[in-house]
């Protein structure tokens, strides 16, 4: 339940709103010496916990979608209003993300040829690279328009241009590089900003 004080906040602006208690279950474990603890409403047995972790963890690529859809595309700003022009809007939304992973990737093989350096993830070597992703994206979009009407015949030349173009702005990955998440504001600054939204 939200707090007393939350609970009133909430009331000035809904006041029909009902609160009602929301049961969780709280599961903890372990990996690579790393205790996560998640919350969920799936309270049968039948969800195990070796299978909870492996869905909350298997489901970062989905939240990576997520963020560079919001923060990079802005997804959420629908120009048409309708059901099938919202769906257009999508779909065209998961080709561009789709076709700037694909010239991303052929951008760091070919990255790793010409500086001759692995680029797998499951390489065993320490470094690998890897182009900048918001930048792949607008090149993309910026010749998406050359892409899709190009004679068959000047396909290969111009995806050829393309993937030298995002080659262009690369960094080394380190692997197992991490840092711990922490704010450079003090809680109570947080928290204002938080409520001030």
């Amino acid at each position: 339940m939200p707090t007393k004080a939350r609970q009133r906040e909430i009331k000035k602006e809904f006041p029909q709103m009902i609160f009602v208690p929301l049961k969780i279950r709280l599961i903890k474990y372990v990996i690579d010496g790393t205790s996560y603890c998640i919350g969920t409403t799936l309270m049968d047995k039948q969800y195990t916990i070796d299978a909870l972790k492996s869905v909350y963890h298997d489901r970062w690529g989905i939240e990576e979608l997520y963020k560079v859809s919001k923060n990079l595309i802005e997804v959420d700003d629908f120009h048409g209003r309708s059901e099938r022009t919202v769906k257009q809007e999508l779909y065209a939304h998961f080709v561009l993300i789709t076709m700037s992973r694909l010239c991303a990737r052929a951008s760091e093989h070919l990255l790793a040829s010409l500086l001759n350096l692995p680029v797998d993830e499951e390489s065993e070597a320490e470094q690998t690279i890897q182009v900048n992703f918001k930048n792949t994206l607008t090149t993309v979009a910026r010749h998406l328009e050359e892409i899709l009407y190009a004679p068959s015949i000047y396909i290969n030349q111009v995806m050829t241009e393309l993937v030298c173009s995002i080659s262009r702005y690369y960094h080394k990955k380190r692997k197992g590089r991490h840092y711990a998440r922490e704010s450079k504001q003090s809680a109570q600054q947080w928290n204002t900003r938080r409520n001030s939204a």
